[in-house]
């Protein structure tokens, strides 16, 4: 009990961190979102896994997007290995994004208490083990991917190693299990993982093998057997990647693996959502998957378990001076590198002169003799070497290599993705190098690098506002009695596949409509239809085909392509290809459905003939009555607000009428009551709210608050007249 107790306690100190540092991501479970795309996408897949699983559909791969295409699910990563976490969740009723984030401060909290555990074995210090949680935890990289939960999720990584380390120690039955547990949870958790650490596990057990050899045969038998059941249970996970890959030709092509190769100054590139560095990156820099920098503290930390010996040698005042020097000019070095605006130079070749100067003088007493580090400490190094040089991707010979002769990595779109193994690998040298400071004064050495840690990594994170409400059309799909899929118009338009993923969550319906890693073709022919406005009888053919019995047109969303669609359906009705069934209210319009009777010859029983004149005011171009509040944001629209003030407006109506405006910003952290103005063109656009004495709203904030980030959002609540609120879709922008 003590055991569990150490370990529960300290995985709860990094779910704490991890609610601390993401904040308010905790208090807003059921709305924030990192952005509108891979989180909703991801939210889907996790929700999709739990679904199938409860609901015993037959093949979990058979997800139902993208419809008639083989395994949709297996256009993307399947995410089964952290689902599974979010089962509880899930049976107590919790919405999809609520078991989403639940999700992912738990992935952050895992990684950190993974990397402890790896520390803690390599080292026997749990301190050194916390500050190397708190390093790889929330190392920037991570929070560059936070919508990618799967990245999120790395605490395997680090379990992995710690498992080889600990059989190396001590080969036991239950270690060796407990090495294939995390193999294949890795490899459940992430595809990307699964190949770059059980390559890298791989490697370490070759080196190991050479380094300390161990030539019992029930040694080597407990761990290949323990690997090998591992392996064998992957199998039937990666067979409907193969199936589809070589049925839709799904391979990454050599020049966009080379684009998302990282080059060796991106080790040296901070990302925008750092606190600490990431005032010298941007969010619209175009190469986001390449920001490595890995913070100076992992770094500090590594080269004190290089420097730092035990033996207490005084050290003259004139040479302390100058390890100060080498260290203050080595951060200058690297912060000089990162910003757009300096150089390194001259500051790098002092810190050089100054390193020679160092070692001319004295060499640190731990390189007295050699360089007396356990092997656990190269095995990192080995793995930072591993994680780097892979991240080169084409740039270099290792991943080329495997793009080149082994077919599972085709389909690895971002080589730089590898810096994981080196995050790990940097963990495990900056815990040695913890641990060695930590035992000079252990309390008060400790406190001070885990503020320095903490402050070192801390993120910046911001998150937009996904509204959840379930929209009155899905609520009739989703017990609607027809039989085939359902298309949604528009395809694609602004973040509408993702969301059309969202709703998925709560009807579970067929959908031809899908957004994932990949596109099979028929998909990619509906969006070349439609974006190339082809709204005509050979779009009815294609949907038709497809296997659509319904089709839903979300009038409001189809922006420039109105007069198109709205033609197209007023053809299609007059030939008969196209029957019209209803409507409903949706956003600042209407959702209209349409069957397809080639395929649904009973949907004409769900006709509403009462509609018919919503009908014809929006194929004319008309607005409808909608008996909901409902608003629109006129300004900003830009992302780029070039005026030290922020003026907001817009209009808003409802039934109840409008009882006030408030203006929301920087994730709802402020809040503004805006003033309400007079829109006559609106409320003669709308005639049907005599209850709305002012439509319009207008706010002016004179200069950006403190404590407002220069990259931030913009967000409208409407209150009605009984109280009721409703929120906007939110407006990132760089202010």
């Amino acid at each position: 009990m003590r055991k569990l107790g150490r370990e529960l306690a300290a995985f709860g100190l990094f779910l704490l961190l991890a609610i601390a540092l993401t904040w308010p991501l905790a208090i807003r479970l059921s709305t924030a979102v990192s952005d509108l795309g891979d989180p909703l996408l991801n939210t889907w897949i996790i929700n999709w896994d739990l679904y199938d699983a409860t609901h015993h559909v037959a093949n979990v791969y058979q997800a139902p997007i993208f419809y008639p295409a083989k395994d949709p699910l297996a256009f993307s990563e399947n995410l089964f290995g952290i689902a599974i976490f979010g089962l509880p969740f899930y049976l107590a009723g919790l919405t999809p994004l609520a078991v989403y984030n639940i999700l992912f401060l738990l992935g952050v909290a895992f990684c950190g208490y993974g990397a402890y555990v790896l520390v803690r074995v390599a080292t026997g210090s749990a301190l050194a083990g916390i500050i190397a949680g708190v390093l790889y935890a929330f190392v920037p990289f991570r929070f560059d991917h936070r919508p990618h939960i799967q990245i999120i999720w790395g605490g395997w990584l680090p379990l992995i190693l710690a498992a080889i380390l600990a059989y190396w120690r001590r080969a036991s039955w239950p270690i060796a299990i407990g090495f294939g547990a995390a193999l294949l949870l890795n490899g459940l958790t992430n595809l990307h993982y699964f190949l770059f650490g059980t390559l890298a596990a791989a490697i370490a057990i070759v080196v190991l093998a050479f380094v300390d050899r161990r030539s019992g045969w029930h040694f080597w038998l407990r761990l290949l057997v323990a690997g090998a059941i591992a392996l064998a249970l992957m199998i039937p996970v990666l067979l409907p990647y193969k199936t589809v890959s070589d049925l839709y030709h799904m391979t990454r092509t050599p020049d966009e693996v080379e684009f998302f190769s990282a080059t060796w100054s991106d080790w040296l590139h901070p990302t925008y959502w750092s606190a600490t560095y990431g005032r010298f990156a941007s969010p619209e820099d175009k190469f986001p998957e390449r920001h490595l920098f890995p913070g100076l503290m992992v770094l500090f930390l590594t080269a004190a378990a290089l420097l730092v010996d035990d033996k207490r040698e005084r050290v003259p005042p004139a040479l302390r001076a100058l390890d100060v020097l080498i260290v203050l000019l080595a951060i200058l070095s690297a912060w000089r590198a990162m910003s757009p605006k300096h150089t390194a130079d001259v500051v790098f070749t002092a810190l050089v002169i100054a390193i020679f100067i160092r070692l001319w003088l004295r060499r640190p007493v731990a390189w007295r003799g050699g360089l007396r580090l356990p092997i656990a400490f190269w095995i990192g190094v080995l793995w930072v070497g591993i994680g780097v040089i892979g991240s080169l991707g084409m740039h270099a010979f290792f991943h080329s290599l495997l793009y080149h002769r082994v077919s599972a990595f085709h389909g690895i779109r971002v080589p730089a993705r590898w810096a994981s193994i080196a995050y790990v690998g940097l963990a495990l040298t900056a815990g040695f190098g913890a641990s060695v400071l930590i035992r000079r004064r252990t309390m008060p050495l400790f406190t001070l690098l885990l503020v320095l840690a903490i402050l070192d990594v801390r993120p910046r994170p911001g998150w937009e506002y996904a509204i959840t409400d379930v929209d009155p059309v899905y609520r009739w799909l989703r017990d609607a009695s027809y039989r085939g899929a359902v298309v949604e118009l528009p395809v694609e338009e602004g973040w509408i596949e993702w969301q059309y993923l969202l709703s998925q969550t709560f009807h579970h319906r067929l959908l031809v409509n899908g957004t994932s890693g990949y596109d099979p073709p028929d998909d990619a022919k509906l969006r070349k239809l439609t974006s190339e406005k082809i709204w005509t009888s050979e779009l009815t053919s294609h949907l038709q085909n497809a296997g659509a019995s319904i089709v839903i047109v979300h009038d409001d969303w189809l922006r420039g392509a109105g007069n198109t669609a709205h033609a197209w359906l007023r053809n299609e009705l007059a030939s008969g290809r196209l029957v019209f069934l209803r409507r409903f209210d949706h956003r600042n319009g209407g959702d209209f459905v349409f069957a397809i009777p080639a395929n649904c010859t009973a949907c004409a029983a769900l006709r509403r003939t009462d509609q018919q004149p919503d009908l014809e005011r929006m194929l004319d171009g008309e607005p409808v009555y909608l008996a909901r509040t409902f608003g629109y944001l006129d300004s900003p629209r830009e992302f780029t607000i070039g005026k030290r003030s922020l003026t907001i407006s817009g209009w808003a109506l409802s039934p109840n009428g409008i009882a006030g405006v408030d203006v929301l910003l920087n994730g709802a952290q402020r809040r503004y009551p805006a003033t309400l103005t007079d829109r006559g063109d609106v409320q003669a656009m709308f005639p049907w709210y005599p209850n709305v004495r002012h439509a319009g709203f207008t706010l002016t904030i004179p200069k950006r608050p403190h404590g407002v980030p220069k990259y931030t959002d913009v967000q409208v609540e409407i209150v009605d007249g009984s109280g009721e609120r409703t929120r906007l879709p939110d407006h990132v922008m760089e202010w």
